[in-house]
């Protein structure tokens, strides 16, 4: 009886395993440069911040949408005509917007790139910044 148990838990466990694994997505980054030409070629080019409202109001990229990281597969719905747009998601440093672009990738948006240093790196380099609510 113990014998079962334990492949039962070991069969358990490797599922759940590989239940994980396959969750994981590999992001395509843009960098700066290349998304400010991008921003500059295209006006189907979908920015989205995925920092807190308060982050948002203090200064975010213009023309940026913002969906906080903690609510974005709740608002999955707000994004579904989006779907065969190019999106660029970003966050302050890109934890948050991995998270993001994990879910935006697992629910069929596959226009997805992460803004390459984030907005710390677009704060740094003096590219412009737009304040308030969107």
């Amino acid at each position: 009886m113990l014998a079962h148990i334990k492949k039962v838990m070991t069969f358990s466990l490797l599922s759940l395993l590989a239940a994980c694994s396959n969750t994981n997505v590999d992001t395509k980054d843009i960098s700066q440069k290349n998304f400010i030409a991008k921003l500059e070629r295209s006006e189907n080019v979908v920015v989205l911040d995925v920092r807190s409202v308060e982050e948002f109001k203090e200064g975010h990229i213009p023309n940026a949408i913002n969906i906080p990281h903690n609510e974005i597969e709740d608002r999955l719905p707000e994004l579904n005509d989006l779907k065969d747009s190019d999106i660029v998601v970003y966050c302050k440093t890109g934890r948050r917007a991995a998270f993001s672009y994990e879910i935006l990738a697992n629910n069929g948006f596959g226009r997805i790139e992460h803004l390459d240093g984030d907005f710390s790196a677009w704060q740094e380099n003096g590219s412009p910044i737009a304040k308030g609510s969107q």
